[in-house]
């Protein structure tokens, strides 16, 4: 069942929220921000930045084009078969492979041209069991590298999409982030640990033979809780890894793992405690980043420290040179930027942008179609970027090599006419190949048209807040149906928040094999006195 709350990977990666055309005095990084860290040397020598987010009073705007050295728009192929839904991306010089629980596993070039979907979910000895998780593409040895949620092989294809000889792995991972170093035919692999059950972190061959573990240690997690996260981006040199523990009453750091002393070296932390605040962290070449999630009220922040001046500030990244979009996605990954954006988002984004005379020709032509044409039957837009290594390089903007004719649109259907006959099955997510969508196409849309119409009465204390958790199934026509209260916070809220859901306006159904079909999901909506 898919739970759709402010915290998901899905609202991460379509959390665009405005774009409101180029901006005439937009701050320049973090130059008039405080020092809000400090350089400690731990006992065992090592020097660790300590950042005290209570000195962070202020959100400025930062431009991405002040981490990043070029930025590109991808245009993904239009055909039924290359179409992609949210999930993970990954790039390398001459392919872009997007992985997904709605479209499993799809690779393009570079350019976003489709080539082939890879593999499929199944039992057999080519096809993966669960949820797709990470993934590496090696373009000089013709290799697509990829594992599942709960893996004990790392899935080997060709770059034509062809199953190769897979690589057992040393030890069963869960959640796990590798890296293959090719020439060393070695693969690095950092892991989902619990109650020191599992390596944190462990090194192995191409046979599946282990070289050296690191013990969990106090890297554990508490408790077996799915919900927590591992993280090594690998945006610098160094084997980068941290932990997200899900409602854990602990302190945590970034850490580089040192392979000649099988350690993990402490890089930067910060006096958050994890049971009050649910973040994580992210190294960039020259900053270190939190971001952070607050249930109550429900707010996502992020967070940005100079790794010289020490100085920082909650920050807003703003695409500048794509009309001053406001993203909240975080998705630096192997020295990379990417972002997967259905189209009919950047339609709304970029519907008043009017002077587009100081862009690439490409591109320029691309926003216009994009501004006058339907986009809601367009596959997904990838925007590219490559992180700076230095403050000191310039940024370029590419252009596209984009003709509207050459746009191949599926064919347009009626929301009547469109639905799978005598279908009456209620589908999970990953059996669907688009997801139901509330009329606005924005997840933050429905928890907005929700909360706006809860009302505190006067015999319900502010202090009663937190969330509301509802399931409902949205039918073939969009409407909503079985709609129930999984879990409640106070008897008189509870109610306004079903009555919401029933007022709902009809949402845009889920599709599977292009027809509209009955899909089933649970939301939990953040509700507090205003």
């Amino acid at each position: 069942m898919k739970t759709i709350c402010l915290a998901t990977t899905i609202v991460a990666a379509l959390g665009i929220l405005c774009a409101c055309g180029p901006a005439s005095n937009q701050p320049v990084g973090l130059d008039n921000s405080p020092v809000v860290a400090q350089r400690v040397v731990t006992p065992q020598g090592d020097e660790v930045v300590v950042a005290n987010m209570d000195l962070m009073t202020d959100t400025i705007d930062f431009p991405m084009s002040l981490l990043l050295s070029d930025l590109e728009i991808v245009k993904l192929d239009d055909r039924q078969e290359a179409l992609i839904g949210d999930g993970y991306t990954f790039v390398s010089p001459n392919h872009i492979v997007s992985l997904s629980y709605q479209s499993g596993v799809k690779l393009f070039n570079r350019d976003g041209s489709f080539i082939t979907s890879v593999s499929k979910r199944g039992n057999g000895p080519d096809e993966y069991r669960n949820g797709l998780y990470d993934a590496q593409i090696d373009d000089a040895n013709n290799r697509l590298y990829f594992i599942n949620f709960n893996a004990n092989k790392v899935m080997t294809f060709d770059l034509q999409g062809n199953a190769l000889q897979h690589i057992p792995l040393a030890k069963q991972v869960k959640k796990g982030k590798f890296h293959i170093d090719t020439e060393k035919k070695r693969i690095y692999m950092a892991a989902l640990c619990f109650e020191n059950t599992e390596p944190a972190f462990y090194i192995q061959d191409f046979e599946g033979n282990l070289i050296q573990e690191l013990p969990s240690n106090h890297l554990a997690s508490q408790v077996m809780d799915f919900s927590n996260e591992v993280y090594s981006e690998l945006n610098t040199s160094a084997l980068d890894y941290s932990m997200f523990w899900w409602g854990q009453d602990r302190l945590d750091s970034l850490y580089h793992y040192d392979e000649a002393t099988n350690r993990m070296v402490p890089k930067f932390t910060s006096n958050l405690n994890c049971l009050d605040n649910m973040h994580h962290y992210i190294e960039l070449p020259d900053y270190y980043l939190v971001s952070r999630y607050q249930p109550n009220p429900p707010k996502s922040m992020l967070a940005m420290i100079d790794k010289q001046t020490l100085k920082g500030s909650y920050v807003r990244l703003i695409l500048d040179m794509m009309g001053d979009i406001d993203v909240t996605n975080t998705g630096f990954v192997d020295g990379n930027y990417t972002l997967n954006i259905p189209p009919f988002y950047l339609q709304k984004q970029w519907m008043d942008w009017q002077d587009l005379s100081d862009l690439p020709a490409g591109v320029a032509k691309f926003i216009k179609y994009i501004q006058t044409e339907d986009a809601e039957d367009m596959n997904n837009v990838i925007l590219l970027g490559k992180l700076k290594q230095s403050k000191d390089e310039g940024f370029t903007l590419k252009d596209m090599n984009f003709d509207p004719n050459g746009v191949v649109k599926q064919k347009v259907v009626s929301q009547v006419n469109d639905v799978a006959e005598a279908d009456t099955t209620v589908y999970e997510y990953n059996d669907l190949d688009n997801w139901a969508m509330f009329p606005d196409g924005d997840v933050q849309g429905a928890l907005k048209y929700v909360r706006e119409r809860v009302h505190y009465p006067d015999n319900v204390s502010a202090d009663v807040k937190g969330l509301v958790q509802v399931s409902f199934i949205v039918n073939a026509d969009g409407s909503l149906i079985d709609i129930q209260l999984r879990k409640g916070l106070h008897p008189a809220l509870d109610e306004q928040v079903i009555q919401a859901f029933k007022s709902m306006p009809k949402w845009r159904p889920a599709k599977r094999d292009g027809k509209s079909v009955r899909s089933k999901y649970t939301m939990a909506v953040g509700v507090e006195k205003q």
